[in-house]
């Protein structure tokens, strides 16, 4: 199911038993190639190398991305957490899909303070439902967690979750609730 020319030390993970593809193809965005992951009605991740976490240490990941391919698929490059066999679900925020057209430049920053036994960060490049998704010009940075640029947040995101989820984020930490029950018609006391 590999492409011949599949990018070296790159491997999949697929869900499901469809149809997949994937492969080095000419046309990338700034170089010759990159990386096309085609697919329907499936669910594939294409792994990179595996990379030790280092605590003392915040990880960006970002690149371009392109999507073609029916409305309800979409693609995206996301990190994933591991140790040993056991994999950190947690999800990848934004998409790309097939409203947007061309390369979308993508930005992520690491959860893995929610992933606190994991030991290896995987880079992945994802495609779900049915269509091609393209890859190109990835980059995993490092940063020294003790002294991170001022602009470390305006310039990479606080954090690769989908918007609507942090919404939650201020309720994080330790807090008080007072509750006041008023007498009624069932509680009359």
């Amino acid at each position: 199911r590999a492409g011949r020319r599949r990018p070296a030390g790159w491997s999949p993970y697929v869900d499901t038993d469809k149809s997949y593809h994937y492969e080095a193809v000419e046309g990338g965005r700034t170089g010759k190639k990159s990386l096309m992951i085609s697919g329907q009605d499936t669910r594939i991740h294409v792994f990179a190398n595996g990379v030790r976490i280092d605590r003392t240490m915040r990880y960006v990941l970002r690149g371009w991305v392109r999507f073609e391919g029916d409305g309800d698929g979409w693609a995206m490059i996301k990190f994933n957490y591991r140790k040993g066999g056991e994999n950190f679900y947690i999800p990848g925020g934004d998409r790309v899909s097939a409203g947007q057209e061309g390369w979308q430049f993508q930005t992520k920053t690491d959860r893995a303070d929610e992933a606190l036994e994991a030991d290896m960060l995987w880079v992945s490049c994802k495609l779900e439902g049915n269509g091609k998704a393209y890859f190109d010009d990835l980059e995993l940075i490092a940063y020294d967690r003790a002294s991170l640029p001022k602009d470390f947040d305006l310039k990479h995101g606080k954090s690769n979750r989908v918007a609507a989820w942090q919404v939650l984020q201020r309720r994080i930490g330790k807090w008080d609730t007072e509750t006041t029950v008023r007498p009624g018609k069932w509680n009359p006391e």
